[in-house]
Order: C-alpha cells, then sequence, then structure tokens
C-alpha cells in the first residue's frame, strides 16, 4: 500500500471515531514522508485536491517542537542562519536580536506636536544605527530585527511573543504587531519598548523575542512575499 492509501486510510479511521489527535498526528506523519521521498514521488499519480485534503485536515494546529522539527527537516519551514538545537522551545522558536536598531530622529522625539500618521510613517520618522547594544530609558523605545530570516510556506501563520525572563522586568519587544504572514520570507522587525522606571540596555545576540507557528486550514492565497507592501525585502 502507497503512503497515500496509507494516511487516507488512517483518517478515515481516526475521523470515524472523532479522534482530535488526528490533525496532529497527520501533519507529522506528512513531513516524514515527504522528508524521506515517499510522499507523491510522482505528482502525476497523487488524486487531484489531495495536498488540500490533507492541509485542511491538520487545520488551526499549533506547532509543538516535534511539529517545529518535523517542518524544518521536510523543509516547509527554513530559517537563515540554520537554528541551534537549544532555539526551539517545547512550542517556539527562540529569536535572536541583531545589531540593527532604529530610533526615532530627534525632530519627533522633542517634537511637542502631534505627528499625523496618515502622513508620516517610520522611514520617514527613525534613522537606522548599526550597533551592539542600545539603551532605553523609562518609556522609551528602538526598532530592533532578528538575526534569522524565516521562510514561511503558504499553510502557516506566525505569532511573535516577547519572553518572560525580560517581560517581567518591563520590556516589551512588539506594539501590537505579532503577526507573522503565512508566504513571508524575511527578518522580523521588533517595535520595543521599556515599560520598567529604570533605563534597560539590550544587546545584539540575546534572545528577546519568540515565535509561535500555527496551520492554517487552507493555503493563503496572498502569500506575503507576493502581495505584502512592507519590510517584504527586510
Amino acid at each position: 500500500m502507497d503512503a497515500y492509501k496509507t494516511l487516507l486510510k488512517l483518517s478515515k479511521f481516526c475521523t470515524s471515531f472523532g479522534d482530535v489527535r488526528f490533525p496532529q498526528a497527520l501533519f507529522y506523519l506528512i513531513c516524514k514522508f515527504k522528508a524521506r521521498g515517499l510522499l507523491f514521488a510522482n505528482a502525476k499519480k497523487a488524486p487531484a485536491g489531495t495536498f488540500l485534503f490533507f492541509v485542511s485536515a491538520a487545520q488551526h494546529m499549533a506547532f509543538s517542537d516535534n511539529d517545529i522539527r518535523a517542518a524544518i527537516r521536510s523543509g516547509i519551514l527554513r530559517f537563515e542562519p540554520k537554528l541551534s538545537d537549544d532555539q526551539i522551545g517545547s512550542a517556539s522558536v527562540d529569536l535572536t536580536l541583531a545589531g540593527k536598531f532604529w530610533v526615532f530622529k530627534k525632530k519627533y522625539a522633542k517634537s511637542k506636536r502631534a505627528v499625523d500618521l496618515s502622513r508620516v510613517d517610520f522611514n520617514e520618522a527613525t534613522e537606522a544605527h548599526k550597533e551592539s547594544s542600545i539603551t532605553l530609558a523609562p518609556g522609551g523605545m528602538c526598532l530592533g530585527i532578528t538575526r534569522e530570516k524565516i521562510f514561511m510556506p503558504n499553510t502557516l501563520i506566525g505569532t511573535l511573543e516577547g519572553r518572560s525572563r525580560y517581560a517581567r522586568m518591563g520590556l516589551a519587544v512588539h506594539v501590537t504587531s505579532a503577526l507573522v504572514m503565512p508566504g513571508s520570507q524575511n527578518r522580523q522587525v521588533l517595535e520595543i519598548v521599556n515599560f520598567a522606571p529604570f533605563p534597560v540596555t539590550i544587546k545584539e545576540g540575546m534572545r528577546i523575542s519568540q515565535i509561535i507557528f500555527e496551520k492554517l486550514g487552507s493555503p493563503t492565497g496572498k502569500p506575503y512575499a507576493k502581495f505584502g507592501k512592507v519590510a517584504v525585502r527586510q
């Protein structure tokens, strides 16, 4: 029995019992089979709609460390540079701060006039600095960027989060801009704010952020690398 028939038989068996573990198990098997070249080696032999069937079956699945590793091994998900093993947590990947920061230009940082956000964006309001570290005053903000470039498939969406060790010291690593869009191929800009009552210093190489991956119900029709408008090539 070929790989497709085996997985299809498993799907019918599990869904007949309402087994909620099926989507997770199925996606793991798909990654395993694909990595070994066993799944649809000849695409012409795959029944119409097969891929969409398997993608839909695994909808709304948050990735565990095993799912993340399987997706990386199969080539579904890719990072540059490659991750070290200890960057992969139980259900997320730690991201590293690069040595580039954007701070507000003086005319905006010291302005008492309201800034019209319909006319001024961050490209106009900030200036880039290559530094190994930066110190933020209480209430201070800067933009940072991850060292890792993430190549997302059209079937996954990511969510950026902070890490508790830094959050408990008043550091926020994104200001509501948490989504990593399906089909994106870029490094992640972090909107870093110091909410502590004291200055804080952050340094290049610190893992201040993490990303969580979740399976979409079907592949997006608007992959970010093709349809995105902001930070497509960063």
